[in-house]
């Protein structure tokens, strides 16, 4: 009878620790961000680029890049809560003293689980980034 009660008691502790974990969230990593021939102010400066990304709920910013139109982003960025379906926005933007200005933006949905590579248009030059989906 002891021996029943001590597989009821670990059936317990499985279920409770299984209950505390969520099998239906995944995690999109971007990687490898970077944009060319980005364009600066009127005056004709070159542009101080960041990104602002949003993804499953969740916002991230990146570092701005002084003075580069062809700026790249080192490391990578984890959504933990963004999972294959959700809604990828990410804005380009020149930060500025007084006023940020908006270089362009991306919106889609979050693909499947391989390697995704996108490139899209800002102003007169682009914008890449990859993903993954675990």
């Amino acid at each position: 009878m002891a021996v029943f009660d001590h597989l009821r008691l670990v059936s317990l502790v499985v279920l409770m620790l299984a209950s505390q974990l969520d099998f239906s969230s995944a995690a999109v990593t971007l990687y490898d961000l970077h944009a060319n021939n980005l364009s600066g102010d009127a005056a004709g400066n070159r542009p101080d680029p960041y990104l602002k990304i949003w993804c499953g709920g969740s916002y991230k910013e990146t570092n701005f890049i002084s003075n580069n139109a062809n700026p790249q982003w080192s490391g990578s960025l984890i959504f933990s809560s963004c999972n294959q379906g959700d809604r990828l926005k990410i804005e380009v933007w020149d930060k500025d003293v007084k006023y940020d200005d908006h270089l362009g933006w991306y919106s889609g949905t979050v693909g499947t689980r391989s390697g995704n590579h996108v490139s899209f248009s800002v102003g007169s030059g682009a914008m890449f980034f990859s993903y993954n989906v675990k």
